[in-house]
């Protein structure tokens, strides 16, 4: 064969590798890139929930408190007006209308 044509196929070997090198380290680096990019928005996706979650806990937390420091007075006073109703009807004497105030507007109140 002819020395000629081998060093200049040679050559073309030798320049497309360097080609196909060069493109395959740029789509590494672009590759490489974009994982990074990814995985900030991952990062930042995952704290946001996170966030979100805690968010909620906090309302049905707040929610459960709220409702309990309500009814529990309310609770105990109802039970005491029923107490004293209770009383009056074993004929224990006790002045039935303000017990009757306080119960009826307990009733009320919790209806609502």
């Amino acid at each position: 064969m002819n020395p000629e044509l081998i060093e200049k196929a040679r050559q073309r070997e030798v320049a497309a590798r360097k080609a196909a090198e060069q493109l395959l380290e740029s789509k590494s680096i672009e590759l490489y890139n974009s994982m990074q990019s990814l995985a900030i928005s991952n990062k930042e996706l995952e704290e946001s929930l996170l966030r979100e979650k805690e968010l909620g806990l906090l309302k049905s937390s707040f929610i459960t408190v709220a409702s309990h420091q309500f009814r529990t007075p309310l609770a105990v006073i109802q039970s005491n007006a029923e107490l004293l109703e209770m009383l009056n009807n074993q004929g224990v004497k006790q002045e039935p209308e303000k017990y009757a105030v306080v119960t009826n507007g307990l009733q009320k109140q919790s209806l609502k």
